[in-house]
């Protein structure tokens, strides 16, 4: 008889071993996984069809989730599609409404990942896709108009060559206002942009623009 009870202690701790093993083998296998949630908003209020969301990377594509039909708020309000957890990494791209968008989508242990999408005339807006807080803010921004578009405009700089919008699109830009006569804060500003010329890409184009043409020739700058 004992013979039997200790058998039976054997099997059970055996057993119990075997769950804890196959337990912790599981949380080790399992990748990292972090928040994400991705928003819709709209310039005014419009509605989305049922869809699933899908992230891109390296591995292929990756279903996040599914969400009914819903409706659209004018920004800055949002609507809520998917809520989710999806492995920590570096996504290329988002696919919903049956059309995918290029992004740089980073989903981190520590932080929520917002991305929010666009919605025009019922679907998923070309170019329309912002990932991360201060892509999101700027997305809402210009969604809800209060951000404007850059108008057309023809300057010339220090060298006499043209400088007009075309000069700019498709760079991050820091523009400043000055004139060669402010002795006051127009240095500051000057010495600013010297030191940000030294911390930013050279991608990022540091524009100072005079308030007195008249005076502040192509000579004179």
């Amino acid at each position: 008889m004992r013979t039997y009870l200790r058998w039976l202690q054997v099997a059970a701790l055996s057993l119990a071993v075997a769950i804890a093993a196959a337990f912790f083998a599981r949380l080790l296998l399992s990748p990292a996984t972090g928040e994400i949630v991705v928003l819709a908003s709209a310039r005014q209020p419009d509605r989305i069809g049922a869809s699933t969301v899908e992230l891109h990377s390296a591995s292929g594509w990756l279903r996040l989730g599914d969400f009914n039909a819903t409706g659209v708020p004018a920004a800055p309000g949002t609507a809520t599609l998917v809520g989710a957890k999806a492995p920590i990494g570096t996504y290329d791209a988002i696919r919903l409404g049956g059309r995918s968008f290029p992004a740089t989508i980073s989903v981190r242990k520590t932080a929520l990942e917002t991305v929010l999408v666009a919605v025009s005339q019922g679907l998923p807006a070309a170019g329309g896709v912002y990932a991360g807080g201060e892509s999101v803010s700027l997305g809402l921004n210009e969604l809800s108009g209060q951000m404007k578009a850059m108008p057309d405009f023809a300057l010339v700089d220090q060298f006499g060559r043209s400088f007009t919008r075309d000069s700019i699109l498709g760079h991050d830009a820091i523009v400043a206002a000055f004139h060669t006569t402010c002795r006051e804060s127009c240095p500051i500003y000057t010495g600013l942009f010297l030191q940000l010329r030294r911390e930013l890409p050279a991608s990022v184009l540091l524009v100072e623009a005079t308030t007195d043409p008249w005076t502040d020739t192509p000579q004179v700058l």
